[in-house]
């Protein structure tokens, strides 16, 4: 739930930029940070299945 909820904030920052209400630099970190995010609860859920596996 929480990896789909951070793409849709994806989503919304691409369509931010589209209609100009982010600037490109502002756009690239914030999309940076939500892959960043994205990521690291992707490794939290490999660990959690890890973890049930075991």
């Amino acid at each position: 739930m929480a990896k789909g909820s951070c793409g849709e904030v994806r989503c919304q920052l691409y369509i931010a930029l589209d209609r100009k209400y982010l600037l490109a630099e502002d756009f690239a970190n914030l999309i940076g940070e939500a892959v960043k995010v994205s990521k690291i609860i992707a490794g939290l859920a490999a660990a959690v299945a890890r973890k049930r596996n075991s």
